[in-house]
């Protein structure tokens, strides 16, 4: 049975919002009514997101924004992988992915950038990753150059991270983080995902290294 609310065209929770052709009309939210029954809406303001439309074609960087929890935590393993063999934090790892792909394994950015780091071909063929839209050479290979990036900038997350995101060349250019909209975007959204996967507060703007059981890891706070 269909219901509305506040004009919004609210469906049981087991039928899907289709367009006349039979494909999704974009991102669909779910919502409990006060009947105890889970309804999906078109619009976020009535419930919290479930699923993408996933024929929508988004750039990166802040193009996708709802994620839902299965996919939000379907790398979590791989992700810890790439924290432990490179040193670098798993809140920062997958706050990276999040922003560059929703992890969408299959996402390609207009420029070409590639998979659930984002890694662009000629950056890919640099760290030996053959497959971009390989989850795990992509997340091994994005993380070993995120790790690069904090190198290089002396743990200065916003440099790094436009290193990321504009390329090492632009920032060394520009002497900062560049002034592009894009950019910016990107590093507000990394490090807002990044107290929200790391339950801790705001770095500082910095990425810590720090010996740990004889390791030397990178992290956003200081480890006693």
């Amino acid at each position: 049975m269909i219901r509305t609310r506040f004009g919004i065209l609210l469906i049981p929770a087991f039928i899907f919002l289709t367009s006349a052709s039979g494909t999704l009309l974009g991102d669909i939210y779910s919502y409990r009514g006060s009947d105890g029954v889970i309804y999906l809406a078109n619009r976020q303001d009535v419930g919290i997101p479930v699923f993408r439309n996933s024929s929508v074609r988004n750039d990166r960087a802040g193009g996708r924004q709802s994620v839902p929890a299965r996919r939000n935590a379907r790398y979590d393993s791989l992700i810890r992988e790439a924290s432990n063999h490179y040193g670098v934090g798993f809140e920062l790892i997958k706050a990276v992915i999040h922003a560059e792909s929703a992890f969408d394994p299959f996402a390609e950015s207009r420029v070409g950038a590639r998979g659930l780091m984002q890694l662009m071909p000629e950056t890919a063929r640099g760290l030996g990753v053959r497959n971009a839209f390989d989850p795990r050479a992509n997340v091994l290979g994005g993380t070993r150059y995120l790790r690069e990036m904090l190198e290089r900038y002396n743990h200065d997350l916003k440099l790094s991270l436009a290193a990321y995101n504009a390329g090492p060349t632009t920032v060394d250019r520009t002497g900062g983080v560049p002034p592009y909209s894009e950019t910016r975007n990107f590093i507000r959204r990394v490090i807002g995902l990044m107290r929200t996967y790391g339950r801790v507060g705001d770095s500082g703007g910095r990425i810590y290294q720090v010996v740990k059981n004889g390791r030397v890891v990178l992290t956003n706070r200081p480890l006693p």
